[in-house]
């Protein structure tokens, strides 16, 4: 594009939703900035964009390197670029027609009391689905949110409430103040917000609401209820402007016309498959409740060509169900040339069960028998990562996609008070360190690889930004700021003074990048599960980065992590501590290992019953599998 600094473009999407690119110059050789008037700094702080981490194309010059970044546009809704600043812009635009996924939330209860039944939001919806009680004068935030309707009054003491959206929500808990079952006072404590205002089912004003915070795919678990009542409602509101919807599917080449035709469907029992009228039966549990694409095994199917492309907002696994036999005709599958072997090739898991492709008219298991068998193949995904299916090689294809939330990755968070989205990177050495900017971490210190790098922009986030970092699990989150720069003023946004003096512990060795006048150093953390982290705000100019590590990820990481918590307890310095200290230790640390895990690792490491623990003895031997003594 070759626009004058004042310039702006407004991109419109016609037909269907689409991820719009915007692929511009980001540095020049001798890492001079790059010729993009002033959009890749802009993107990198604008909120709604991500800087996409799946490479950029190359514009054909060695002395040019490109960078990428994104965000969804819905249909027929303009997308405002930020303003050229600069003379001589070098990047251009790719829009890539998609299909959104819905916002869905699952609520899980440990008890009897089920809050399966939702509504929408409203002046007058009904709060409870064994009343006929009302909310009236529902204040403006709550308003179009997603209501899970519970008993009144019906929840069985110890009651614990999961909520786990698709998409970054606020999550609502409103509570009758004098029946609240203790959520009055243990919801504040454990980060939940008062928020001011509430509904009311009556004339007197007598509930209270609070919110918290919840990423795309993360767990929030509120404290279990005390005693045989609690008056509560769930209610969750999808946060506008996310870069990335719950799911995405691109489907280009020959069939990207045929876009508007496809739709998500959460996965059941009976849900249509789309070939001459057939129906999903015998689903496996594992798949039920994704949300299934219908729309690509229509008569005909997509043609040879076709190209398909999931991303989706939290980790998942993505499942492609592909016609492998069928009665009559031929007897082999349409599967576009995707069996026997392209998506093992490119990395897809076959898996042992499968759903079977019915005729409408037959139920499973009738004298007929399935219509059609199915294969399934699966891939698992981080947050925001896109995975493409094979191109299709044949015409006719008969295949599926579902997506399902995977339950069982671990994943983390990072957002920044002004909405500037931070680039998420596996963190190993030569990793491209800042979004805007193409520098490298030449080395990173061990006890970091693997980690989950935030980078946002190179010395451009704002003053009093405050950034805050979630987990799904226990976690060790490292903050890497400049602290100094030979010849000229640190860029260490307050941070190598603030850090330390709310409890970051400083670490050794530090990752360097390209230039050598620059010298980072390593604060860290450790955070339990679902805990909020929160970062002081930015003084001035920053170059920084965060990491957030896995405490579970290896048995050597645990080991650390428990025998730095152990010294922390052991204070006279005699090696050992209580066995009711380690107790509480491993509550901590291992939030998921219940009271019959937590006896079996406390009767391992003290198999003498003397009450003291040797903490080495018990890190050898119980963590890392070494024999005992």
């Amino acid at each position: 594009a070759s626009l004058q600094p004042g310039s702006a473009l407004a991109v419109t999407a016609a037909g269907s939703d689409a991820r719009l690119f915007v692929i511009a110059e980001a540095s020049r050789s001798g890492g001079a900035p790059g010729r993009d008037g002033g959009l890749v700094r802009a993107l990198a702080t604008a909120p709604g964009w991500l800087a996409d981490s799946g490479g950029a194309p190359s514009c054909g010059s060695t002395d040019s390197a490109m960078t990428v970044f994104s965000t969804i546009v819905q249909r027929d809704i303009p997308a405002l670029l930020p303003e050229v600043t600069e003379p001589d812009a070098a990047f251009f635009l790719i829009a890539v027609p998609v299909v959104a996924g819905n916002f869905a939330v699952s609520v899980l209860s440990s008890s009897s009391a089920s809050y399966d039944r939702m509504a929408v939001v409203e002046e007058g919806v009904l709060a409870w689905k064994d009343r006929d009680h009302r909310f009236i004068g529902v204040p403006p935030f709550l308003l179009g949110g997603v209501l899970f309707q519970g008993p009144y009054k019906d929840v069985p003491d110890g009651t614990v409430l999961s909520i786990r959206p698709n998409a970054r929500s606020r999550v609502y808990v409103v509570l009758e103040k004098s029946g609240s079952g203790g959520l009055v006072q243990s919801l504040p404590a454990q980060g939940w917000k008062a928020e001011a205002g509430a509904p009311r089912w009556h004339d007197t004003p007598t509930m209270a609401t609070f919110g918290r915070d919840c990423a795309a795919g993360c767990v929030l678990v509120l404290p279990p209820t005390s005693g045989p009542q609690a008056v509560l409602s769930l209610i969750v509101v999808p946060c506008s402007g996310a870069p990335v919807a719950p799911v995405e599917v691109s489907c280009v080449g020959t069939a990207g016309a045929h876009l508007q035709q496809l739709e998500f469907l959460p996965l059941s029992e009976g849900t249509p498959w789309g070939c001459e009228g057939q129906r999903l039966t015998k689903v496996p549990e594992w798949m039920l409740g994704a949300s299934y694409l219908r729309g690509l095994s229509t008569p005909g199917g997509p043609l040879a060509g076709t190209r398909l492309a999931v991303r989706a907002a939290p980790p998942s696994v993505v499942y492609a169900l592909v016609e492998a036999h069928r009665e009559g005709g031929s007897g082999s599958g349409r599967s576009g040339g995707l069996l026997p072997d392209a998506l093992a090739t490119a990395g897809w898991e076959k898996r042992a069960e499968a759903p079977e492709a019915s005729s409408s008219t037959a139920s499973a298991g009738s004298a007929g028998g399935p219509a059609a068998q199915l294969a399934v193949y699966a891939r698992r995904v981080a947050a925001r990562e896109v995975v493409a299916v094979p191109p299709l090689t044949e015409d006719g294809a008969c295949i599926g996609l579902a997506v399902k939330v995977d339950v069982e990755a671990f994943d983390a968070t990072a957002e920044t008070s002004g909405g500037m989205e931070l680039q998420r990177a596996d963190m190993q050495e030569t990793v491209i360190a800042w979004s805007d900017r193409l520098f490298r971490y030449a080395w990173v210190p061990t006890p970091m690889v693997g980690g989950i790098l935030f980078r946002g922009p190179h010395s451009g986030t704002p003053s009093g930004t405050v950034i805050t970092v979630t987990a799904s699990g226990a976690c060790r989150v490292y903050v890497v700021v400049e602290a100094e720069y030979k010849g000229g003023t640190a860029r260490d946004g307050g941070f190598l003074q603030s850090l330390p003096q709310t409890g970051w512990r400083a670490e050794a060795a530090a990752p360097s990048w390209n230039d050598t006048n620059s010298t980072m150093k390593v604060f860290s953390l450790k955070a339990v599960e679902g805990a909020e982290v929160k970062l002081p705000p930015t003084v001035g100019d920053v170059v920084f980065s965060v990491v957030v590590v896995n405490i579970a990820s290896s048995s050597d990481r645990l080991a650390d992590e428990l025998r730095q918590a152990f010294r922390s307890w052991d204070r006279d310095g005699q090696g050992g501590i209580r066995k009711e200290d380690l107790d509480s230790l491993l509550t901590t640390l291992c939030p998921a290992l219940d009271d019959a895990g937590r006896a079996a690792v406390l009767a391992e490491a003290d198999p003498r019953g003397t009450g003291k623990i040797s903490y080495d003895e018990f890190v050898s031997r119980v963590i890392l599998g070494s024999p005992g003594a």
